[in-house]
């Protein structure tokens, strides 16, 4: 009797070994997006909870009802000061009479660009409150975004302030972490050992159970020694995977906002980028980055080109920078469209085209004949495709720039749906990743 206990005994253990490692294995794949705001048009898309000039409290259900599809949100986005103290953008739109208590005792965070306390909206105190369905929202601030070379140096200059105040928010706000969305012009070698001394103290300062992600660009010049360093002290890599190409640069040739894999159809001409999704995924696989800590970023908007030839549907052909369009005005700058305004176009006089890869969709396009005018983009369809991507190469997950820019949740169209829809399926087990 004592024998037929004992063996049941490790027969139920091993059972519920089974069930922890199903579990496991079914582990949802990690759905990120951010809240940011343009100084002239934060009000468009406010944060849910925030405060309207009237004082009201602001409803944003298009917002809620995207936080159900997701398991991560980010506000985007905080600065470094030359001291190395992260600091709000515009103390107007991200704080209230709600953080008095703590700008009290943290004037160096809450004294914004211009030097100002000027608390209004709130909208990062109502972030800090936002809440999906299933209580798994994670919630974390961002520090950097485009054109941070000089936070970045700034912060790894001056670590211990640095982790201090982002130690400080992260505590009295209750989140779960921070994103480093740093993009100095180049990662020299004395850049990227402090990259990794900042995130060794951070990771010190924060501890273990509190997330810490590093965004880096597509084309990211970061050394292998120093991608081990830095991958382990971090949850996840994202790997921002868009505007590859855009209405900006030269030289003036039409290409793809974000391409999952490489078209031997791009120009060889001089100065033309190469790179895919692909490519930058497996770079940093290359360079250390264990794939499970990696994340795959698509854009929820489009670029937008004008003076374009009437060859190819307009991919891959010359256009004329002057000509850049603008297609939401007060929302997006010039070149720039919401997905939401995509799918508008696409009903007047814009036509959609799509490329494959061995089978496998690769990027989209859209051509306007008559205006002379393309957008580049992802669509639905293509993020199932990089969903599919995400299964099969054993990444982490997915993120998208930004919230406000994908149409609503419940839409067949959105990509967010997408997504997550695309990230639940089981790999084919004949699908192997692409050499």
């Amino acid at each position: 009797m004592r024998n037929k206990q004992h063996y049941l005994k490790y027969i139920v253990q091993f059972i519920c070994w089974l069930f922890s490692c199903a579990a496991f294995a079914n582990e949802p794949k990690l759905l990120m997006s951010y809240w940011s705001y343009h100084d002239k048009s934060y009000s468009l898309y406010p944060v849910a909870g925030s405060f309207n000039t009237m004082g009201f409290r602001i409803t944003n259900k298009d917002m809620l009802d995207k936080l159900n599809y997701l398991n991560m949100i980010a506000y985007a986005f905080l600065w470094v000061d030359p001291s190395g103290f992260a600091r709000f953008t515009d103390s107007k739109v991200d704080l209230s009479y709600l953080d008095n208590a703590f700008c009290v005792l943290n004037k160096n965070i809450c004294l914004d660009r211009h030097n100002l306390y000027s608390p209004g909206a709130g909208n990062f105190s109502a972030f800090s409150l936002l809440q999906n369905n299933t209580h798994s929202l994670k919630k974390i601030i961002s520090v950097g975004g485009a054109n941070s070379a000089q936070s970045f140096d700034h912060a790894i200059l001056n670590v211990d302030n640095f982790v201090n105040s982002i130690e400080k928010i992260v505590a009295h706000y209750h989140l779960n972490g921070v994103d480093l969305d740093f993009e100095p012009d180049n990662f020299t070698l004395e850049r990227m050992n402090g990259y990794a001394n900042l995130l060794f103290a951070l990771r010190k300062k924060l501890g273990s159970d509190k997330i810490i992600i590093v965004t880096v660009s597509a084309d990211q010049n970061i050394n292998a020694k120093s991608w081990k360093k830095i991958s382990e002290q971090v949850n996840y890599v994202s790997d921002m995977c868009y505007e590859f190409h855009s209405p900006f640069n030269q030289p003036a040739i039409t290409g793809y906002n974000s391409n999952l894999y490489a078209d031997f159809h791009e120009p060889l001409i001089s100065r033309y980028y190469h790179i895919s999704c692909d490519q930058s995924i497996k770079s940093l696989t290359f360079s250390g980055v264990p794939p499970d800590k990696i994340v795959l970023g698509y854009p929820s908007y489009a670029l937008a080109y004008g003076g374009v030839k009437n060859v190819n549907y307009g991919l891959f052909q010359p256009f004329n920078q002057n000509e850049t369009p603008v297609f939401d005005f007060g929302i997006k700058s010039q070149g720039r469209v919401q997905y939401r305004t995509v799918l508008r176009l696409l009903k007047s006089g814009f036509i959609e085209h799509a490329s494959f890869i061995k089978n496998h969709m690769n990027g989209v396009w859209a051509y306007n004949s008559e205006t002379k005018q393309l957008l580049t983009y992802d669509n639905s369809s293509l993020i199932k495709e990089k969903a599919a991507y995400v299964i099969k190469n054993h990444l982490a997950g997915m993120m998208t720039w930004n919230i406000g820019d994908d149409v609503a949740a419940e839409n067949d169209q959105s990509l967010l749906k997408s997504a997550l829809e695309g990230m639940t399926l089981k790999a084919d087990p004949k699908d192997q990743p692409m050499k």
